[in-house]
């Protein structure tokens, strides 16, 4: 069993659980898509984490070319794998960064933090895509999603992972 959540950019911080997002979802969706890399690895060769992420425009993943003037979210979903799943609980942080190529300016869309537990394995958010300046539209981005955990103690923990994902580029075609 798993939670998803989905934020708005604009308008109130409201997440939504769908017990529905389960290991077996997570695993259609990580196939042939980018290579997440992460931290923890048990001397077993078990991953603690396992990770996802995609941009999307509107309901399909994108190309790469992002029109401003549509919808666009990144979507990342990971799971907790392994004997030791049960013991972790804490606050996921997700963030993505934007990193310009050239001129233009970076910038992140962060997810608030929230808490797991025990009784779910796998996670989903979705990062509405902020509306982009439009005489940035003609720089590429360097786009980067990072899931972190904090302890329940509200210290970071060692179970993370980013996704670097191939560079996009915005325009403006209203």
């Amino acid at each position: 069993m798993g939670v998803m959540h989905e934020l708005a950019e604009a308008g109130p911080q409201e997440a939504t659980e769908a017990p529905d997002f389960t290991a077996e979802r997570f695993e259609a969706l990580a196939k042939g898509h980018y290579d997440c890399k992460s931290e923890v690895e048990v001397k077993t060769g078990l991953n603690l984490i396992r990770l996802y992420a995609a941009i999307y425009e509107g309901s399909n993943p994108t190309n790469g070319i992002i029109n401003v003037a549509r919808p666009w979210d990144v979507r990342v979903s990971w799971c907790l794998v392994g004997p030791l799943k049960e013991l972790i609980c804490g606050k996921w942080c997700v963030s993505v960064h934007f990193e310009s190529i050239g001129e233009g300016r970076e910038f992140t869309l962060h997810y608030p933090e929230f808490e797991f537990d025990c009784h779910h394995q796998c996670y989903s958010v979705r990062l509405r895509g902020r509306g982009i300046n439009p005489d940035d539209c003609t720089s590429p981005y360097k786009p980067v999603v990072t899931v972190a955990y904090k302890s329940a103690c509200g210290k970071p923990g060692p179970i993370l992972g980013f996704c670097e994902f191939p560079v996009i580029q915005f325009y403006d075609a209203k």
